[in-house]
């Protein structure tokens, strides 16, 4: 056996001795309890022995958790519970990447969408960024303090404010979007582009889906 082999076998006896030993207990407990319930009912264990054995209730008590739970993968999920389970591994594997150097998730959001959108006003990059307004002006706040913004009034508009990166904000864009690239190409390896667009495209739907739900219970609420 060569060492790949060995490993998978070690691996496969930590799962199965697991399995076995419940299994064991499960059928100690329960052929006890019946071996209880009918000595006080028949007076001898010959009797209860003889009951339990041909009992279907206990027989299905033993064999119901072993079809229902598969022994290959018993703690696979729903579709929506490993979407939200691989958004929050993603969201904790980037931030993770950028605060080796002191930086956050949040900053490169931010700093992307006005990037990408410059004198942009701050609604649009909220809603660029899909978050609250009030939220979007603290973290506007905090980049412009640290002078990586800057904000003004549009003149045509005196209620909109628009959004620019100064050469500190471009400067530091730059270097979180190659850190934050190089953690995307990890994150999807061994994941074709063709599965990446249909992940996409499904993301995008399932997104518009819940926002459409979510309106619809905000307007039930102010009737």
């Amino acid at each position: 056996m060569n060492g790949a082999e060995a490993a998978s076998a070690t691996a496969l006896t930590r799962l199965v001795q697991p399995t076995r030993a419940l299994a064991e207990t499960r059928g100690r407990s329960a052929i006890g309890f019946g071996l209880t319930m009918r000595s006080v009912a028949h007076g001898s264990e010959e009797g209860a022995q003889t009951s339990c054995s041909r009992d279907p209730d206990t027989i299905r008590l033993l064999t119901v958790r072993r079809r229902t739970i598969s022994p290959a993968n018993p703690f696979q999920g729903t579709v929506t519970r490993e979407l939200i389970h691989a958004a929050k591994s993603l969201r904790a594997y980037f931030e993770q990447t950028l605060a080796v150097e002191g930086d956050s998730l949040s900053t490169f959001l931010v700093l992307d969408v006005v990037a990408k959108a410059e004198g942009s006003s701050q609604r649009e990059l909220a809603e660029g960024v899909r978050i609250e307004g009030a939220t979007m002006t603290r973290h506007l706040d905090r980049l412009e303090e640290a002078g990586l913004i800057t904000r003004r009034r549009d003149p045509n508009d005196r209620r909109a404010i628009r959004v620019d990166l100064t050469p500190a904000g471009k400067k530091t864009h730059a270097r979180l979007r190659a850190r934050m690239t190089a953690a995307h190409d990890a994150a999807w390896t061994g994941i074709s582009k063709q599965e990446r667009e249909t992940v996409r495209r499904v993301a995008m739907k399932l997104s518009k889906n819940v926002e459409g739900l979510v309106a619809d219970e905000k307007e039930v609420a102010r009737v």
